[in-house]
C-alpha cells in the first residue's frame, strides 16, 4: 500500500508538472525555452540535449547514402559539427543538476523567466571576484583554463558559420544536405533562389523561406530555430554584367541584400496567419545555411586570376603553357557535343581543380556582394562524378536507381536482371551529356519504358539489360515462362 501511494503521488507531480510546462508554453514566451531532456536515443537521430556526433561519425552514415565527395563530406561534417557544439555549449545549463532539480512552481512563467536570466552566458560576480579573477587572467597571459571556458567569467561566444557548396550540376550537392539533416533529426527546408524577390514586388518574400522553416517543424517554433535552410541555386542571385546601376535589381543584388542580416542571425518576423492570432518571431541565430549552386563561369573567372589561360593581348606564349592549359575550358565557337568523351572528361578534370582554389575575389567578381560572400565564411568544392562513380551510384545506395526499377518490375512478379556492361554504358551516357547523377534515371526509363509497358500481366519473368539494349541496337533479353491451359481468358479488372 506505501508503494501505492509512493507511484500515485510521483504520477500526480509529473502530471503536475506537465501541465505547468503547457501552461508556460501557452502563455507565449516566444524568446523563453524551457529546458526539456528528453531520453537519450541510440537510433543516429540526435536533438542535441546531448552532444552532437563526432565528425567522423557523421562522414561515415553520409558514407551509406552519398557515394565519393570525400573531401567534401570531411567539410561539411566538421562544419556542421561545430556547428551544433556551438548550440549545445549555449545551452549547457539546460543539462546542468540545477536544471534537473526544478520543481513544478519553477516551471511558471514567471519561474522559466527567472530560469534563463540565471542560465544567460553572461554571468555576473562582485566587485572583488571579478579583480580577482582580471589579476589571474594577467598571470596566466589571457589563456583559457583547462575547461576551456574564460577566466574572466564572461564565457566565449561562439559564433555561426554558414556553408557554401560549389559544384557542377549532378555532383550531390542537395543529396548531402537532405542526407545530413535526415541524420540530425534536425527540420530542413529547400528553397530555390531563383523565385525569391525583393520585398514589395511579384514572387516569393525572403520571410517565406522561414515560414516554410517553421511549418516543417510542424508550427514548433524551438525546433524550427535549429534546423537547415538549403538555398539551392544561388548562382542565379548574381548581379548580372552590364547591369546599370540606377536600375533595381529585385531578384538579384535585391535578394542577396535581404539575406544578409538573416545569415548572420536576427529575429524575423513572420506575417500573421489565419491559425495565429499574434505575430511570431523566430531567431535565426542558430540556423545553418548551407548554399548551394554551379557557378557554370567561376572556373574562367579563377583561370584568368591563375593566368592558366587569357585570352586577348595578356595571353602567354604557346610554350609557356602546360598540355592541360593548352585548350579552354568553354570555347564560343565550338559545340560541347562535338568535344570526344576524353576532351569531356579533361574538362571535367580541371574545373574540379580550378573550384578547389575558389576564393572571396573569385565570387565578389562573378557577381555575389562582398558582403554576402563575407556571411559564407565556409567554402566547400565538389568534384564531377567519373564513371565508376557513377556506376556506384546507380546499384551500390539503399535508394539507388538501379534498386528502384527492381522494386517496381518485382511488384508484377519479374527478376530484373543488370549487366555490368549496360551500366557502364549508361554511365558513359550520362557523361556525354553532362548531366551527373541526374541524368541517371532518364537513360534508365528510356531503355526500360517498353518493358515496363508490355511485361504486367504477360508470362515473362526476368529482364536482363545488356549493353545492346542501352545502345538501342536491341532489346533486353526476357524470359517467359511456358503458358498453362486456361491463361487465355477473359481480361479482368483486376488483371
Amino acid at each position: 500500500e506505501q508503494q501505492q501511494q509512493q507511484q500515485q503521488e510521483e504520477e500526480q507531480q509529473q502530471q503536475q508538472q506537465q501541465e505547468a510546462t503547457q501552461e508556460s508554453r501557452r502563455v507565449g514566451y516566444s524568446s523563453v525555452r524551457i529546458p526539456e531532456r528528453p531520453p537519450s536515443r541510440d537510433d543516429g537521430h540526435h536533438d542535441f540535449v546531448n552532444k552532437p556526433p563526432h565528425p567522423k561519425k557523421i562522414v561515415k552514415y553520409l558514407d551509406r547514402h552519398v557515394i565519393g565527395q570525400d573531401p567534401a563530406k570531411r567539410a561539411l561534417a566538421v562544419a556542421v559539427y561545430n556547428h551544433y557544439k556551438r548550440m549545445w555549449l549555449h545551452s549547457e545549463f539546460a543539462h546542468s543538476e540545477e536544471a534537473e532539480q526544478l520543481s513544478a512552481d519553477d516551471l511558471s512563467p514567471e519561474g522559466v523567466v527567472k530560469l534563463f536570466q540565471r542560465s544567460a552566458p553572461q554571468v555576473r560576480h562582485s566587485s572583488g571576484k571579478r579583480r580577482a579573477k582580471k589579476k589571474a587572467k594577467r598571470k596566466t597571459g589571457g589563456e583559457e583554463t583547462s575547461s576551456g571556458k574564460d577566466t574572466a567569467g564572461g564565457g566565449i561566444r561562439l559564433d555561426k558559420s554558414n556553408i557554401l557548396l560549389l559544384g557542377p550540376t549532378g555532383s550531390g550537392k542537395t543529396l548531402l544536405a537532405q542526407r545530413l539533416a535526415e541524420g540530425l533529426d534536425v527540420p530542413f527546408v529547400i528553397c530555390d533562389c531563383t523565385s525569391l524577390t525583393q520585398a514589395g514586388y511579384v514572387g516569393e518574400d525572403i520571410e517565406s523561406i522561414i515560414q516554410r522553416l517553421v511549418q516543417k517543424a510542424n508550427g514548433d517554433i524551438a525546433r524550427a530555430e535549429k534546423g537547415i535552410i538549403f538555398l539551392d541555386e544561388l548562382d542565379k542571385l548574381a548581379v548580372a554584367r552590364g547591369f546599370a546601376r540606377r536600375q533595381r535589381d529585385v531578384s538579384g543584388e535585391g535578394v542577396q541584400q535581404g539575406l544578409l542580416k538573416m545569415l548572420e542571425g536576427s529575429k524575423v518576423t513572420l506575417p500573421e496567419d489565419k491559425r495565429q492570432r499574434a505575430e511570431v518571431t523566430v531567431d535565426t541565430s542558430n540556423i545553418l545555411f548551407i548554399a548551394s549552386g554551379a557557378f557554370v563561369d567561376l572556373a574562367n573567372i579563377v583561370a584568368v586570376r591563375q593566368e592558366k589561360k587569357v585570352i586577348g593581348f595578356t595571353a602567354k606564349p604557346a610554350d609557356m603553357q602546360s598540355e592541360d592549359d593548352s585548350t579552354p575550358l568553354v570555347s564560343s565557337g565550338d559545340s560541347t557535343q562535338d568535344k570526344t568523351l576524353a576532351e569531356k572528361e579533361r574538362d571535367r578534370r580541371r574545373v574540379d581543380k580550378l573550384l578547389k582554389d575558389v576564393t572571396p575575389p573569385d565570387l565578389i567578381k562573378f557577381g555575389l556582394i562582398p558582403e554576402f560572400v563575407g556571411r559564407l565564411s565556409i567554402t566547400v568544392a565538389l568534384h564531377s562524378l567519373d564513371q565508376d562513380a557513377l556506376v556506384r551510384v546507380m546499384t551500390e545506395p539503399k535508394h539507388a536507381v538501379i534498386p528502384q526499377y527492381k522494386k517496381l518490375l518485382c511488384e508484377d512478379g519479374v527478376e530484373l536482371a543488370v549487366r555490368d556492361d549496360a551500366l557502364q554504358r549508361i554511365a558513359q551516357k550520362a557523361l556525354g551529356n553532362q548531366t551527373g547523377a541526374r541524368g541517371l534515371r532518364a537513360i534508365v526509363e528510356k531503355v526500360l519504358v517498353d518493358v515496363m509497358f508490355d511485361v504486367p500481366g504477360s508470362n515473362v519473368t526476368r529482364v536482363t539489360l545488356t549493353q545492346e539494349a542501352v545502345d538501342g541496337t536491341s532489346g533486353p533479353v526476357l524470359e517467359v515462362k511456358p503458358a498453362e491451359a486456361g491463361d487465355d481468358g477473359p481480361l479482368r479488372a483486376s488483371e
